[in-house]
C-alpha cells in the first residue's frame, strides 16, 4: 500500500484548458511602460546590541564534538572573561536555525520549538571567485568543481550563489535554489587578465617588486646585476681606455657606480609601477569580498563563504592593509559568515616552473620573511581570512571538489554563542580579539572568529540606513511611495514585511507561442484597515535588462480578506528570465517582494519538452459535486498545502514524436516526490492519453496526489516525460510545502 494515492485526470480535449482545471479568475496581459523601475543599491542595517558567533569544536580526528554545555565554554574579549548571554547547538540549514539566530539577537535564554517537523530548510553557500587572481588553468578546474557540486551535492532546499570579485557574471550573481541559473553562471565564468605582468628584462614578479620596495639589498643587487648583464655590456666594454688618463681605475670605478645607480633607479621605478597596479587589483578583491559580507547581513542563519583564489600578496608598506582584513572579519561576524579558502592553483612545488619568465636570484625573500617562498606569501591573506572568520584554509590539493565537500560538511553543525559588549571599550570602533576555549579540554580545536569591530554610531549613518516610515501619512506621499516600492523591487533579497508570493509558469499556447504566466499573491491578514494594494512587476533577462514591466492596483474591500492575487500573461522569447514583484499596501505603506527565475526552452529545436508544473489545492470530494475533471481548482501561488489537501498538478508535453505511420505520439509519465533529497514516493509509468485530442503537439496531462499521510515539511514534485519513439525525456519540478 502506497503512502498516498495518485489519481490521473482524464483530459479529453485541448479545450479543457488550464483555466478550467485551475480557477484563475481574470488574466491580464502585461503592458510595457516607457520607464523601467530603477534598481537602487541595497542598504544594510546592523544590529550591534549583541555579538553573535558560530563556534565549531573538533576532536583530534576532525570530528565535530557534540553535546557540549554552556558552562564548558570560556569566552574572553581582549583577554578578559566575558559572560555568555546566549548558547544553543545548531544544525545549519535546519528549520529552527533562523529562529535561534533571532533569539540570540534578543539574548533569550529559552527558545520555542518550531511548528515544522524538522525538515531541512537547506544550506546557504556563497562561492566567491577571486577571478582577479586566477590563472586560465585554475578557472577551468574551478568550473568543473562547481558543476560537480551543483549536479551531485547541492541539496533540494539548498541555496547558492556564484559571484566574482570582478563582477563578470553580472546579473547572474544572485542567491538562488535554481540550478539552471547556477549552471549558466558557471558556464559563463571566463579567464580574464586583470594584472599586466612586467615585460621588461629581466622580468619582475610582484613578490620581487615588494622585496625591492622594502629595500631588500640582496634582491636589489641581484636585479641590478641581471639588468647590466642582460644589456650585453660589461663595465670594461662600456668605457674604453682613455690614453693619457693616469687614473684609469678610478674613472672606471666611478663610471661603474654611475651605471649601477642608474640601473637601481630603473629597477626601483619598475617595482613601484608594478606594485601600484598589483595593489589596486588586490584591493578590489578584498573590497568585493567585504561588500558580499555586508550584503549577507540581511539573511538569517549561518552562511558558508567558499573563497577560490590562486592567492595574492599584501603590501605591508601600504598603510591600512591589515585593517582591510579586520574589516572583512568584522563583517563576517555581523553576517554569521565563515570563510573557507581554497587555493585554486592546486598542489604547488617549491621550485618555480622552468617555463616561467621570472628568474630568481639567491634568497629573493622580502625582509622579515627569510625563507618564505612566494607561494607561501600569496597564501597568507587566504589563510588569515579563513582562520580569522572561524573557517579553514585548504591549500596544496588538486581536488577542489573535495575542498568544497569538506567545507560544507565541517560547517553543518555548530554552537551559536552571543554576548553583549558591556564597556565603552568593547563597543568602540577598534578591533577586539575573541578567544573561546573548552575548559579542561586543551586537545579540542575551537574555530571561531578571531575578532570584531563595532561600527561607530553616527547620525549620518543611521539616517542613511533608516527605512521609509510605514505609516499612512508617509503612504499618501506619491514620491516617497514610489521610491519605497522601487527600493523593495531592487533589493537583493526578498522583503517579508508584507508577505508576497510569486509563481512563474511557462506554457506554449496555440496560435500565440511561448509565454509565461506570472501569478502574484499578497497575504493581507496582518494588514489592518482595508485598502488597495499596489503591485509592480518586472521581467529581467539574464543580463538584468528589463523586457516587460507591469503595474496593477488590486482592490481589497474587506478586512476579512486573507489575500489578494493577480495573474499576468506575457509573450516571451526562449531564454533565462527573472521575475520580480513588489507589493505595497496603500493605507499602511507596508511593503513586500518576491522573485523567481524561469528557463523558457526553445521549442523550435523540436526536442521533447514540458511546460511548467501548475499546482492547485482541491477540496475533498463531497456528495453532489462535479466530476474530478470538471472541478475548478484554485491555483496555488504560495505553494503551501495542508495535510488534508488534494494536490492537483498539470503539465503539457511538447514536441513528442509521432508513432509509426504518423500515428499519435506514445509518451509515458512518471512522478517522484522528494523530501530532504530522499524519494518518499515513486509512481508507476503512466501512458499519456491522446484520444479526442486535436492538437497532438501539446499533450496535456494532469493528476492528483493525496497528502494526508505525509508529515509537514518541504517537498519537490518531479515529473518526467519519456518519448517511446525517440527515447528522449524531459523533466520539470515544482517545490511546495505541507503545513
Amino acid at each position: 500500500m502506497s503512502l498516498f494515492v495518485t489519481r490521473p485526470i482524464r483530459i479529453s480535449s485541448i479545450a479543457i484548458t488550464v483555466c478550467l482545471l485551475f480557477g484563475w479568475g481574470t488574466i491580464t496581459r502585461a503592458q510595457k511602460p516607457a520607464e523601467t523601475p530603477k534598481q537602487d543599491d541595497s542598504v544594510v542595517r546592523i544590529n550591534t546590541e549583541l555579538v553573535q558567533s558560530p563556534v565549531m569544536v573538533f576532536d583530534k580526528q576532525g570530528h565535530f564534538v557534540d553535546a557540549l554545555q554552556r558552562e564548558q565554554f570560556e569566552l574572553r574579549i581582549d583577554g578578559r572573561p566575558q559572560a555568555i548571554s546566549f548558547f544553543e547547538r545548531v544544525t545549519a540549514g535546519s528549520a529552527n536555525e533562523e529562529r535561534k539566530y533571532q533569539a540570540a539577537r534578543k539574548g533569550s535564554l529559552t527558545t520555542a520549538e518550531p511548528k515544522s517537523s524538522g525538515t531541512t530548510y537547506g544550506r546557504t553557500v556563497f562561492f566567491f571567485i577571486d577571478d582577479l587572481h586566477l590563472s586560465s588553468d585554475s578557472v577551468n578546474r574551478l568550473r568543473k568543481a562547481l558543476l560537480d557540486f551543483i549536479e551531485n551535492s547541492m541539496g533540494q532546499n539548498d541555496r547558492a550563489i556564484v559571484t566574482t570579485a570582478s563582477g563578470q557574471l553580472g546579473f547572474l550573481q544572485q542567491l538562488t535554489d535554481n540550478k539552471d541559473v547556477l549552471r549558466i553562471a558557471v558556464e559563463r565564468l571566463k579567464y580574464r587578465q586583470f594584472f599586466n605582468p612586467d615585460e621588461n628584462r629581466p622580468p619582475m614578479s610582484p613578490y620581487q617588486a615588494m622585496a625591492i620596495e622594502a629595500n631588500d639589498s640582496r634582491v636589489i643587487s641581484s636585479f641590478v646585476e641581471m639588468l647590466i648583464r642582460d644589456g650585453g655590456l660589461s663595465m670594461q666594454q662600456q668605457m674604453p681606455d682613455m690614453p693619457g688618463n693616469k687614473n684609469q681605475a678610478a674613472t672606471k670605478q666611478m663610471f661603474s657606480e654611475t651605471v649601477r645607480r642608474q640601473a637601481e633607479l630603473s629597477i626601483r621605478s619598475r617595482a613601484r609601477n608594478t606594485l601600484t597596479q598589483y595593489s589596486a587589483v588586490s584591493a578590489a578583491s578584498l573590497k568585493a569580498l567585504e561588500y558580499l559580507m555586508a550584503s549577507t547581513t540581511q539573511l538569517p542563519g549561518s552562511k558558508l563563504i567558499v573563497l577560490f583564489s590562486d592567492g595574492f600578496l599584501m603590501n605591508s608598506q601600504i598603510a591600512g592593509e591589515q585593517q582591510k582584513l579586520h574589516d572583512i572579519t568584522s563583517a563576517a561576524m555581523r553576517a554569521g559568515a565563515i570563510i573557507y579558502s581554497i587555493q585554486a592553483s592546486g598542489l604547488g612545488t617549491a621550485a618555480p616552473d622552468s617555463r616561467a619568465p621570472v628568474r630568481f636570484g639567491p634568497d629573493m625573500s622580502p625582509p622579515g620573511q627569510s625563507g618564505l617562498g612566494e607561494d607561501t606569501a600569496t597564501q597568507a591573506p587566504l589563510y588569515t581570512l579563513a582562520v580569522d572568520t572561524g573557517g579553514r584554509a585548504l591549500f596544496n590539493s588538486n581536488s577542489m571538489e573535495g575542498g568544497i565537500k569538506q567545507a560544507v560538511d565541517e560547517t553543518s553543525e555548530y554552537y551559536l554563542i552571543a554576548w553583549r559588549p558591556e564597556t565603552a571599550e568593547q563597543r568602540s570602533d577598534t578591533f577586539r580579539q575573541i578567544q573561546i576555549t573548552i575548559k579542561n579540554h586543551p586537545e579540542l580545536t575551537v574555530r571561531v572568529q578571531k575578532g570584531y569591530v563595532s561600527p561607530a554610531k553616527s547620525s549620518a549613518t543611521d539616517a542613511a540606513v533608516r527605512p521609509l516610515p510605514n505609516d499612512s501619512q508617509q503612504a499618501n506621499k506619491p514620491q516617497a511611495a514610489e521610491e519605497k516600492i522601487r527600493e523593495v523591487l531592487s533589493a537583493p533579497y526578498p522583503v517579508a514585511d508584507l508577505p508576497t508570493s510569486v509563481s512563474v509558469s511557462f506554457l506554449d499556447a496555440p496560435n500565440e507561442g511561448e509565454q509565461i504566466m506570472v501569478a502574484s499573491e499578497i497575504s493581507t491578514e496582518a494588514v489592518g484597515q482595508p485598502g488597495p494594494i499596489d503591485l509592480v512587476g518586472i521581467v529581467l533577462n539574464d543580463e538584468g535588462k528589463s523586457v516587460w514591466t507591469f503595474r496593477e492596483k488590486l482592490p481589497r474591500d474587506s478586512a476579512a480578506a486573507k489575500s489578494v492575487s493577480q495573474i499576468t500573461q506575457i509573450k516571451i522569447k526562449p531564454g533565462l528570465y527573472q521575475v520580480r514583484v513588489a507589493a505595497r499596501d496603500q493605507m499602511s505603506g507596508v511593503t513586500g517582494s518576491a522573485a523567481q527565475w524561469i528557463l523558457v526552452p526553445d521549442l523550435s529545436a523540436r526536442r521533447i519538452a514540458l511546460s511548467s508544473l501548475l499546482i492547485g489545492d482541491r477540496a475533498p470530494e463531497s456528495a453532489g459535486t462535479k466530476s474530478t475533471s470538471e472541478q475548478r481548482v484554485p491555483l496555488s501561488i504560495s505553494h503551501r498545502f495542508t495535510r488534508d489537501s488534494r494536490l492537483r498538478f498539470m503539465t503539457y508535453i511538447y514536441n513528442a514524436a509521432p508513432g509509426q505511420g504518423k500515428t499519435a505520439p506514445e509518451v509515458t509519465i512518471q512522478m517522484r516526490l522528494m523530501r530532504d533529497d530522499k524519494a518518499v514516493f515513486t509512481g508507476p509509468l503512466v501512458k499519456v492519453g491522446t484520444e479526442g485530442l486535436d492538437d497532438l503537439a501539446r499533450l496535456p496531462y494532469a493528476a492528483e496526489l493525496l497528502l494526508r499521510t505525509l508529515p509537514s515539511g518541504r517537498y519537490a514534485l518531479l515529473v518526467t516525460a519519456t518519448d517511446a519513439v525517440t527515447k528522449a525525456s524531459a523533466m520539470q519540478r515544482v517545490k511546495f510545502s505541507i503545513e
